[in-house]
């Protein structure tokens, strides 16, 4: 342990209760929805019915009531999950007599993913009335990409945006595309986004505006208008972040500023970079005393740091 390192209590007997609920209940539900004659939007239904006696729900208030419920519907969302992706199979398979390649085929999840999604959704934490923050260490090959599936699909079900991010833009689509029709069959595809971690800090910057465009305006001298009401969101947001290696490195978004008097100093100092172009000359220059007079005074320390960069590095 380091100095800030503590440990988190989990209430095992409790957590195993949960997992045990759970277990139950998605054997029970996946044999009776791989039958043939059973339709899969009952089990659909089935879940929406259970999340609605539960109906709404906070982040900030985290009960008994909510945590109870999160076995039945993540063994109802799992279970849809294996019936949706391996049901023609299962029974093409059954049918021939092979009851062993049967059970095969099916895409079960395995006890750590669901021990996982348990303890982030607070199962095993009795007295716990919020969800907390996590940080959760998967093996390599144990699944994370299902652990955030079911987990969107849970939160969604549940009434709140979900935000699922990556390093990587390939790996991020592959996983959404792997629960694309769980989202839309529980009709929760508009409150789930995948992305790159990049792409959260553009939306979460946009959301009050163009930042590029805005800055332009500031520097400028322009009027600047942006729109306050979007930085208040309607429902909870959760984020979910899958690898956080990048985590602590800064997104930082450039804009780009140019007029002639900008085109002409950057030309002269190119021209001069064998003379070695100083600031005292570049100041000397009609572009120069034209840019200081198109823009405000106080960015004088932005023009020269720029233009100062330009000279020692041409």
């Amino acid at each position: 342990h380091t100095e800030t390192e503590t440990d988190v209590p989990i209430d095992t007997s409790a957590l195993k209760d949960m997992y045990e609920k759970y277990s139950s209940r998605y054997s029970g539900l996946r044999l009776e929805y791989l039958s043939a004659n059973k339709d899969q939007k009952e089990l659909i239904q089935l879940v929406r019915d259970r999340v609605a006696t539960i109906l709404p729900v906070s982040l900030s208030d985290w009960n008994d009531n909510v945590r109870n419920a999160i076995p039945e519907i993540l063994a109802g969302v799992f279970a849809f999950y294996t019936v949706s992706k391996c049901k023609d199979s299962y029974n093409s398979i059954g049918e021939s007599g092979n009851a062993d390649g049967a059970q095969e085929v099916l895409r079960t999840p395995h006890n750590i993913q669901i021990l996982t999604i348990l303890r982030l959704l607070e199962c095993g934490a009795s007295n716990q009335t919020s969800i907390e923050n996590h940080l959760m260490q998967i093996g390599t090959g144990e699944g994370k990409s299902i652990i955030l599936g079911a987990l969107a699909t849970v939160f969604a079900l549940l009434g709140f945006r979900v935000r699922c991010v990556c390093y990587s833009k390939y790996l991020s689509d592959r996983d959404y595309d792997d629960f694309r029709d769980i989202f839309t069959a529980f009709n929760c595809q508009l409150k789930v986004k995948y992305s790159k971690i990049t792409a959260l800090s553009e939306d979460s910057v946009a959301a009050r505006g163009n930042v590029r465009e805005l800055t332009e305006h500031l520097i400028e001298g322009r009027k600047i208008n942006y729109d306050i009401s979007g930085t208040c969101a309607l429902t909870e947001e959760i984020l979910l972040v899958d690898e956080v290696d990048f985590y602590g490195q800064t997104y930082n978004q450039v804009t780009h500023i140019s007029s002639p008097d900008i085109i002409s100093l950057i030309r002269y100092i190119w021209k001069e970079k064998d003379a070695k172009p100083t600031m005292v000359k570049v100041k000397a220059l009609p572009a120069y005393q034209q840019l200081l007079a198109k823009y405000s005074n106080e960015w004088k320390f932005l023009i020269d740091n720029e233009l100062t960069l330009m000279c020692s590095q041409v």
